[in-house]
């Protein structure tokens, strides 16, 4: 499905979604390289991890010089790094309304800010995947960070367009919930929270890791090169419609039987 020996650089690589990105990139016998703000142990998969703040620029642009001097030029990056603040708007702190918007759009900004003009030096062309979220498309909560994945969405298009011509393609993954152990805290407090959230998906299921680093790899595949400036879907449906308002309202034409 993919060229072997690629590049590829993945931030956010110590989560729940990053390491199995790592670690299905690897398999495909690409040289994965990993940037966490944690000090990451070793990440399964990774040929080299790095501690850095995706928003701070030193710290990126080390760390991207870094990985080229240690591996060569960059062929994949993965824009992974991210987290949302539940609290509703009229408690959000100006802090807590900063820190989602810097993470995910100075984040993706200096990233792609810094490793453009590598993979435009180097004449290959490459593939960027930013990793959005359905909050980009509409309001499922934590307003800080749905405005910053909305504007995230406009970056790439920007970023498509301007680098299409040179073979560079930059498009978004936008997953709906993704269990993971991030979610470990607010099932403690809420017990039940995976069987009420899954109603909401037609397909009956949260996503996991692995669909989100399945479309990932395809996005990132260079076979599928007149792919560029769009969002992929990974979100079981949910953006489709509301399975539970139709619930509610046409109950009785829920009998599948024929």
């Amino acid at each position: 499905m993919t060229i072997e020996g690629r590049v590829v650089l993945i931030t956010g690589a110590a989560g729940g979604i990053g390491r199995v990105l790592c670690k299905m990139f690897s398999e495909l016998g690409d040289r994965v390289a990993g940037i966490d703000v944690v000090e990451p142990l070793k990440i399964h998969g990774t040929a080299i991890t790095l501690q850095a703040d995706v928003t701070n620029s030193e710290q990126i642009e080390h760390s991207i010089e870094k990985v080229i001097q240690t591996l060569g030029p960059i062929d994949v990056l993965i824009n992974n790094a991210g987290a949302a603040d539940d609290t509703p708007f009229e408690k959000l702190t100006h802090e807590s309304w900063d820190h989602d918007v810097q993470l995910v759009l100075r984040g993706n900004y200096l990233t792609q800010r810094y490793i453009i003009p590598h993979m435009v030096k180097q004449g290959k062309g490459g593939s960027i995947v930013n990793i959005g979220s359905v909050n980009g498309h509409t309001y499922l909560g934590s307003p800080a960070y749905s405005a910053a994945k909305a504007g995230l969405e406009n970056l790439t298009k920007a970023l498509a367009v301007r680098y299409g011509p040179l073979g560079i393609r930059v498009n978004v993954c936008a997953p709906g919930t993704v269990w993971s152990p991030a979610w470990d805290e607010r099932v403690k407090k809420h017990p039940d929270i995976n069987e009420r959230m899954k109603r909401w998906y037609p397909v009956g299921r949260l996503g996991t890791p692995e669909d989100v680093s399945r479309a990932v790899i395809f996005l990132a595949d260079s076979k599928n090169s007149f792919i560029t400036g769009t969002t992929l879907y990974v979100d079981g449906g949910l953006l489709a419609g509301n399975p539970c308002l139709i619930e509610d309202i046409y109950s009785e034409n829920n009998d599948f039987s024929i």
